[in-house]
C-alpha cells in the first residue's frame, strides 16, 4: 500500500470519526424526569417488551439505532402524530406535546 492511498484512507477514516462524534443526540432541551413517568405510566406498556416486534424495546440499542439516527425530530413526530401501529401520543390524546417529546427523549437515553 502506498503513502498516498494510506493518507487518504486515514482522512476518511479520520472524518468517518468525527461524524460519528457529532452526530450525538443533545436532550438536554428535555425534562428526562418527566418523560421517565409518562413512560412509566403509558410507553411501557408496548415498548418494555417490544410488543410486535414493532415498538422498539427500550435499551435494546439494535433496535432503536436506526430510529435514532433519524433524529428526534422524526421520532417525536412519529409519536405525536402516530406511526404504523403506534397510535397518536400512545393512545393517551390528554398528553401534551412536551410530554411526548420528554417520553421520547427518556426512551432514546436509555437506549443509546
Amino acid at each position: 500500500m502506498n503513502l498516498r492511498y494510506k493518507n487518504k484512507l486515514i482522512l476518511i477514516l479520520f472524518s468517518y470519526v468525527l461524524t460519528a462524534c457529532n452526530s450525538e443526540i443533545d436532550l438536554s432541551e428535555y425534562d428526562l424526569s418527566q418523560g421517565k413517568k409518562v413512560y412509566e405510566n403509558l410507553c411501557l406498556a408496548c415498548h418494555m417488551v417490544g410488543m410486535s416486534g414493532i415498538a422498539p424495546k427500550i435499551s435494546n440499542t439494535s433496535q432503536w439505532e436506526y430510529r435514532i439516527k433519524q433524529g428526534m425530530n422524526v421520532l417525536i413526530e412519529h409519536s405525536i402524530n402516530g406511526f404504523k401501529e403506534m397510535p397518536a401520543k400512545g393512545g393517551n390524546p390528554d398528553l401534551s406535546d412536551q410530554e411526548i417529546k420528554n417520553a421520547v427523549a427518556f426512551m432514546v437515553s436509555e437506549s443509546l
